[in-house]
């Protein structure tokens, strides 16, 4: 009695500092990838002001159809940098992130050395630097060790990943999925994809279309641009950064929501609130459209709708999204997540390209009521297709 109790007492309690660790260093990759992506708002506003108003032939001047150019081709490099995505599985994660980084550093370092360009891009060197040079201080992942019948690897990476703590349990449960993986890949490819493929496809990707035609890509590419033509009284520059600090504060409170409200609850409240404020914001941009002076005191009116667009983009659709690639596909399938990815970067650079053409043709209220219905549509896809996956670890879902 007396050995057991001590046995309890001395048990390891898993170490999270690891975890989070591996995670921020890896994170360090969008977040320089999101850096190049928030160029074009505050840009596009200045290069098109400046056409507008300098009398210098010299200037740099563009179009509007130039300018959503500038904004979406970045987009559609992406598109074809995940096609390969199944490679992961083959070559492993962290030879993957080192491979992307090397380029990525490369052509900052062109962007750096461009005529009249700023020297503080030089932190984005910077950063994907310390992301090469951290991913080659880590070990692969457990699951693709164990895939390779690097056992012993696999054991060390799993136990530097959960901080000491007791991982034979774990590692016994992933050996045997790897081992029934690999037992079911003598499955023909067309029985697997009729039999467990197609609706995780069809999930993955509907919810990437709904994800990038929600109007969402308009606010993060053209939230200058936009404010400035719905806010009288406001810097739409100061609104812009704003309206981003809310939606990076959602995000924390959704990685906090979603394993305790669920996934599916988080995915319907998004598209409600955000179906209703892209309407909102349509409505004001009607009713102010065509006057010259609109009152200051209406000002907040946009703002509020701004604001709670993005919470509720950040705090649902976003991150749930993405997070369903990662639990809806079998582990020895998971490559083909790369496929929604690859939908996502299309959609994206569809929709960043063609809000020019929808503002031309429909106006800014248009544009954005078209976004609410497909908000509206996006709504009634979650509830007639998408699984709740809450409290299913990733092993069980197998």
């Amino acid at each position: 009695m007396e050995s057991s109790r001590l046995g309890l007492l001395s048990r390891k309690t898993p170490k999270r500092c690891t975890q989070v660790l591996a995670t921020m260093v890896v994170a360090l990759g969008p977040l320089a990838t999101g850096l190049g992506k928030g160029y074009s708002s505050p840009a596009l506003a200045s290069m098109q002001t400046l056409s507008t108003n300098s009398t210098n032939t010299t200037d740099f001047a563009i179009t509007p159809e130039e300018g959503s150019w500038i904004a979406s081709l970045s987009l559609l490099g992406a598109f074809f940098g995940g096609l390969p995505g199944g490679l992961a599985m083959k070559l492993g994660r962290r030879r993957i992130l080192f491979i992307v980084a090397l380029p990525f550093t490369l052509f900052w370092f062109l962007t750096v050395f461009a005529k009249l360009c700023s020297n503080g891009l030089c932190i984005f060197i910077f950063m994907r630097s310390l992301l090469c040079n951290r991913v080659i201080g880590y070990s692969s992942t457990p699951s693709f060790l164990l895939y390779r019948k690097r056992e012993k690897e696999a054991e060390a990476s799993l136990t530097w990943l959960r901080g000491g703590h007791d991982i034979t349990r774990e590692l016994t449960t992933m050996k045997a999925n790897i081992n029934s993986m690999r037992e079911n890949e003598k499955v023909s490819c067309y029985k697997e994809l009729r039999r467990s493929l197609i609706k995780p496809i069809l999930i993955t990707c509907g919810l990437m279309v709904f994800q990038k035609f929600s109007g969402a890509n308009a606010f993060n590419f053209y939230a200058v641009p936009i404010l400035s033509q719905a806010f009288v009284g406001i810097d739409p520059y100061s609104a812009a950064v704003v309206v981003a600090l809310l939606q990076i504060l959602a995000g924390m409170i959704s990685s906090m929501l979603i394993d305790t409200a669920g996934r599916l609850p988080l995915l319907i409240i998004s598209n409600i609130l955000m179906s209703s404020a892209l309407a909102g914001f349509g409505t004001y941009v009607y009713v102010t459209e065509g006057r010259e002076v609109t009152g200051a005191g209406t000002d907040w009116i946009p703002l509020t709708c701004a604001l709670i667009f993005q919470v509720a983009f950040a705090l649902g659709i976003s991150p749930v999204s993405w997070l369903y690639i990662g639990e809806l596909f079998p582990l020895r399938h998971r490559g083909l997540g790369a496929i929604a990815n690859s939908v996502s970067y299309a959609c994206s650079f569809a929709s960043v390209k063609t809000f020019v053409d929808f503002q031309l043709l429909l106006g800014l209220h248009g544009s954005f009521w078209l976004y609410s219905g497909i908000s509206v549509v996006g709504l009634v896809f979650t509830v007639s297709l998408v699984p709740e996956t809450k409290g299913r670890g990733l092993e069980e879902m197998e």
